[in-house]
């Protein structure tokens, strides 16, 4: 009996531990790049992993974990670890760069020293492709396997197909995405990173808001031509709500400006007016940085008065004035309907 509850309580504080690292970060990534491969090196996976790295990092990622040239039992461990992380996650990625392989329609990621020379090696000396988007599957929002190791098969003793096999998922939010088309090869690449890593990271920084979904869908232009080849990038993709899902949520719009003084409203102004704007007693309009301000002052029958930069500034009904800053939009004060303490600046 003791023995059962000691098991028990192991198990407990276990999953209690993993729930609690996945409630402390929000946003997760493992990156791993293997390069040292007894046959066929590749010179890109570790840069690739370092830049990738270096982006989630940059999109402010709460954890980041690198691993570079992974034997089976690290990869095993690295993935089995995220796992738990991934688990609760808002966001959780795995990224891969080195060999993949495809045998019976089986995609199988290759670590180095990994002792490969038949087809069945595959099974026992591999990490399946399916055991990193399980890892990935516990996350809430979004859920994303990147795997730029689409490269041909280098091992005599095996007979696999060129590339990788198609993986489809109707998982929600979930992204499983290649370096290039199923059954076709991607190249390392001759610069410092592989094209398809190139092309995503320059993606990521320019537009981290962007939706997932386009995102991944943008980068065969890119990668054509970094790859000087017909390299197309393709992507698989679960369910998704109809709104926009990013690997960095849109900005929240800024709070509206405090009221003035006088208690009026307080409204943004560009360098025009396109539509007319309201203004009464009180009301202040502000510069786009919100470092310049004019506040109204008064609302006659001919005209209103604003006070700029601490001066007491009239503008005539039908004249054409400005703030006198610089952008400030040129207008006119209209009364169409005579509402008393009530004027409409439009654009002259």
């Amino acid at each position: 009996m003791q023995w059962r509850i000691v098991f028990c309580l192991t198990v407990y504080l276990a999953g209690a531990l993993a729930l609690a690292e996945a409630a402390q970060a929000r946003s997760v990534a493992l990156v791993i790049g293997n390069s040292k491969y007894k046959v066929a090196g590749l010179r890109n996976p570790v840069n690739d992993a370092t830049e990738m790295t270096a982006r989630f990092k940059a999109l402010k990622f709460d954890e980041v974990i690198k691993r570079i040239d992974l034997d089976k039992a690290g990869l095993d461990e690295a993935v089995a670890r995220f796992a738990r992380k991934a688990r609760g996650a808002d966001t959780a990625v795995i990224f891969f760069s080195g060999h993949g392989i495809e045998i019976g329609g089986r995609n199988y990621l290759v670590p180095v020293r990994h002792g490969i020379t038949h087809p069945s090696d595959a099974r026992f000396r591999t990490k399946r492709l399916e055991d990193l988007i399980h890892a990935v599957s516990g996350a809430r929002r979004l859920a994303v396997v990147i795997v730029d190791a689409c490269r041909d098969n280098p091992w005599s003793g095996t007979k696999g197909a060129k590339g990788l096999a198609r993986v489809e998922t109707s998982a929600p939010g979930m992204v499983i995405a290649f370096s290039t088309a199923p059954g076709k090869v991607a190249l390392d690449g001759r610069g410092r990173l592989s094209p398809y890593t190139r092309a995503l990271s320059e993606k990521l920084a320019a537009r981290p808001t962007l939706d997932v979904r386009k995102l991944f869908t943008s980068l065969t232009a890119r990668t054509r031509k970094l790859a000087g080849v017909d390299q197309q990038p393709w992507a698989e993709f679960g369910e998704f709500p109809e709104a926009d899902v990013a690997f960095v949520a849109s900005a929240p719009p800024p709070p509206p400006p405090p009221p003035g003084p006088m208690g009026g409203a307080s409204i943004v102004v560009g360098a025009t007016i396109d539509a007319p704007i309201t203004v009464r007693v009180g009301t202040v309009l502000l510069s786009p940085d919100r470092r310049k301000r004019a506040e109204v002052r008064a609302v006659r029958t001919l005209e209103v008065e604003f006070l700029i930069a601490g001066k007491a500034t009239k503008c005539a009904i039908w004249d054409v004035c400005s703030f006198g800053w610089r952008g400030s939009p040129t207008f006119r004060v209209s009364r169409k309907d005579e509402k008393p303490g009530v004027a409409y600046l439009i654009n002259k």
